[in-house]
């Protein structure tokens, strides 16, 4: 058991070491690094594969101004190219409203309007009798 654990500990600060020489190498070539990149409207910064261009077209990794880095399951670590400030830069998601709905939740979400609000509603309600 010492002997695993014990790997684990060196895994560790060899991934630790692998992202501390990545981040170098990109802060040496004046790339900008982010602490996250998102999929839609609710990030900062998102995937270039997840962005169009302000012309309807699909953001390229040409458009990117920053990287994300990414660690995979396995400890390695890869670079995941992203607009930071898309917004004022002119792009838009791809995929808008994903993961939201816009049906009601409840009662309260079905609108404003009140049964004392609406008379023709009263009026429907009232032609309507229990049958005997």
């Amino acid at each position: 058991m010492l002997a695993h654990v014990t790997q684990q500990l060196r895994d560790r600060r060899d991934r630790a070491a692998a992202l501390a020489a990545l981040t170098a190498e990109l802060e040496a070539a004046g790339t900008t690094i982010v602490a996250s990149a998102g999929y839609n409207e609710d990030s900062e910064n998102i995937r270039v594969t997840s962005l169009n261009r302000a012309d309807g077209e699909p953001a390229t990794e040409e458009d990117a101004n920053a990287v994300y880095i990414e660690t995979r399951y396995n400890g390695e670590h890869s670079t995941v190219p992203v607009i930071a400030g898309w917004k004022d830069l002119g792009f838009s998601p791809k995929y808008s409203g994903y993961g939201t709905s816009s049906a009601p939740k409840g009662p309260h979400d079905r609108g404003t309007e009140s049964r004392t609000e609406n008379p023709d509603r009263e009026q429907q309600a009232d032609a309507i009798s229990p049958v005997d």
